[in-house]
């Protein structure tokens, strides 16, 4: 299964259950979605999303809403 980036990081972003399964477990989610990362990859995303739980928990009630943009490494500069 191929998988639309642009499509899947919209439903992160309108999605709100979407969005926390994908924060409890994002390798997880996007291998249900057809995208199997690297070893590395997947350390690499694992670490960025605990990284914004975590700036989230010391952050109660201001609101502000977790954005999510997916770059696909051919992208990247």
């Amino acid at each position: 299964m191929a998988t639309d980036l642009k499509a899947f990081q919209v439903r992160l972003n309108s999605d709100a259950a979407f969005r926390s399964e994908f924060l409890k477990d994002p390798v997880k989610t996007l291998e249900a979605e057809g995208l199997i990362l690297p070893d590395e990859a997947k350390k690499r995303l694992i670490d960025l999303v605990n990284e914004l739980r975590t700036k989230k928990r010391k952050e109660p009630g201001d609101g502000e809403q977790i954005r999510i943009i997916i770059v696909p490494e051919d992208d990247e500069p």
